[in-house]
């Protein structure tokens, strides 16, 4: 779902939008210019409690850099005997919001692929990594969705789950909509409310990562 798609499902849900196009008139600029704010909070809300957004940072321990080098996702660390790396998770991801728990995977110069074993982390976002061989790690972790602002396009990319999407319009609208109808207001807040349990719910029973191993000997999935 794109930015310009949410702020039209939204003016829908309240009758500001005629038409299938997003429109924008005086009849709803109060409804634009107050919406960025309230979907920041729909959007943390459902990321947070609902459905995470789960993103890869890939950790290189390499011979070939000497000192630490990120680009595009990737981290390369020096290779250091016996010592070990604090990757501070705020600094190195943007949008970093948590660890995935349990879901950190290591790949040797080997070609063994499998759970890490040895990681801890430091504080609330400091993962510690050994460095003293070649290796690549996969952390999987929570980020936070992005930030809305006035100036956001139209086409940008929320990035959201199909079930979050679906969602965050009710929770926007009753929000703007309860100095005009607050029982339908509060009716679109409950909505909302019972769709966000049951997606707990679902989340609740899907298969948690970092449960099991995988011996892989081609390098190669399907």
């Amino acid at each position: 779902m794109t930015w310009g798609e949410l702020k039209l499902a939204v003016l829908q849900r309240i009758f500001s939008n005629d038409g299938a196009s997003l429109n924008k008139d005086d009849s709803n600029e109060e409804y634009l210019n107050a919406m960025p704010a309230v979907a920041n909070e729909a959007l943390t809300i459902l990321t947070g409690v609902g459905i995470p957004l789960e993103r890869v940072l890939l950790v290189e321990v390499t011979g070939e850099v000497a000192a630490p080098e990120l680009s595009e996702g990737t981290l390369r660390l020096p290779v250091t005997a016996g010592g070990a790396a604090r990757i501070r998770m705020r600094e190195t991801a943007a949008d970093y919001r948590a660890l995935s728990a349990g879901n950190i995977y290591r790949e040797t110069a080997a070609g063994g692929y499998g759970p890490a074993e040895e990681w801890s982390v430091e504080g609330l976002d400091t993962l510690v990594l050994p460095v003293g061989e070649e290796a690549v790690y996969t952390v999987y972790y929570r980020a936070y969705p992005p930030k809305l602002s006035t100036g956001t396009t139209d086409d940008t990319d929320l990035g959201l789950p199909r079930e979050a999407a679906e969602l965050a319009p009710l929770y926007i609208s009753s929000q703007l909509y309860r100095e005009d109808d607050i029982q339908m207001s509060t009716q679109m807040r409950n909505e909302f409310e019972d769709g966000l349990l049951k997606l707990q719910q679902a989340m609740a029973e899907r298969p948690a990562g970092g449960s099991g191993r995988v011996k892989n000997t081609s390098g190669w999935f399907v």
